[in-house]
């Protein structure tokens, strides 16, 4: 399945606010605790989750936390 994950990522990079995000979302934070340390809205943080769930082809966030992880988006 790692080959598969790997493939979906190609040709579509996470944005760095995106890997800031995910990164993040990996240490348990909140939507709120995220948007404040970025300085984003709430709905920015969320629509960058969903624009990471789609590349990443996650079913939620923390699958696209372990999907991140397992493929070394991020550690």
């Amino acid at each position: 399945m790692r080959r598969a994950e790997l493939e979906r990522l190609r040709g579509r990079p996470l944005t760095r606010t995106q890997a800031q995000v995910l990164t993040l979302l990996a240490e348990g934070r909140t939507f709120g605790e995220i948007a404040r340390t970025l300085h984003l809205a709430r709905t920015s943080v969320w629509g960058h989750t969903q624009q990471i769930k789609a590349k990443l082809g996650a079913a939620d966030r923390t699958h696209a936390v372990a999907i991140a992880l397992r493929t070394g988006v991020i550690r």
